[in-house]
């Protein structure tokens, strides 16, 4: 890997110090570190594309790895994190660590998970199409009022309930808000797509997890229907209202992790969380 694209969050001083680290480190070493999208404006540098690069640095916590990885899989290539945030589940390194990085990078020194992704399709006034590595969230958008959702899987209702929303999501994104929410936590190797209603107001529904083939589809109804959407945490979606659905299936493109060591998922897991 010759050229590398670099995405920090631009809202990190020690992100984009990194960043102009990684270009000076990679020049080196007879490699380019390339600046992307807000990365570049925020530093002032010239803007790259994404095209242009063989896989992807992301610096700054797990949200800054789900945008990278969302660009990353459109192009079909690999993303490694640098973390600078507060869990860092899917980053792989660390700060100090970004010289030896850039070495096996350069070197073609790694290996690649794949990761399961999210195609998410609302229909309505304001139709869309977006990717998801951790989840997608209906959430109501009344604070004070719950909402009235119904959830099909392959076109037959499996349940309709009053809540504050719901979460489908991916084997990666059990770990994320689904597992606050009361769902389970998956291996990211055990496919499957994992529905996590939130704080439903009857004692019947728990999270379901269904095949990574199958489709769901989420409706809201009455005058608290009005809710938003939400995909590995990015907000500017349109608004979800009463008569428009969001379906929900297993994604054609796929997220590439690098990985520069052995993954220990359940290390990893009582490392971050307990």
């Amino acid at each position: 890997m010759r050229k590398i694209g670099v995405h920090a969050n631009p809202s990190k001083p020690e992100a984009l110090a990194i960043a102009q680290r990684l270009e000076f480190e990679a020049r080196t070493r007879g490699a380019s570190a390339l600046m992307l999208g807000d990365t570049a404006m925020a530093l002032g540098k010239a803007e790259s594309s994404v095209s242009e690069v063989e896989g992807i640095i992301s610096i700054g916590g797990d949200g800054t790895v789900l945008r990278a990885a969302g660009m990353a899989a459109q192009a079909g290539i690999p993303v490694i994190g640098v973390n600078l945030g507060r869990l860092g589940f899917l980053s792989e390194v660390e700060p100090e660590d970004t010289g030896a990085c850039l070495d096996k990078l350069i070197a073609d020194d790694y290996s690649i998970e794949k990761r399961m992704m999210l195609r998410g399709v609302l229909d309505g006034p304001e139709p869309g199409s977006w990717l998801a590595l951790n989840d997608f969230v209906v959430f109501k958008g009344d604070p004070a009022r719950l909402t009235e959702i119904e959830v099909s899987v392959n076109g037959q209702v499996a349940d309709r309930y009053t809540c504050d929303g719901v979460v489908i999501a991916t084997a990666t994104g059990s770990t994320a808000y689904s597992l606050s929410a009361g769902g389970p936590i998956m291996l990211p190797s055990a496919g499957g797509i994992l529905i996590t209603p939130l704080s439903p107001h009857k004692i019947g529904p728990r999270p379901a997890l269904i095949g990574e083939n199958d489709e769901v589809s989420v409706r809201s109804f009455g005058k608290n229907g009005y809710c938003s959407i939400s995909g590995d945490g990015r907000t500017d979606f349109p608004q979800f209202i009463p008569g428009t659905s969001l379906k929900v299936t297993k994604a054609e493109e796929i997220t590439q992790l690098i990985r520069l060591k052995p993954y220990k998922f359940f290390d990893l897991l009582r490392q971050k969380l307990y």
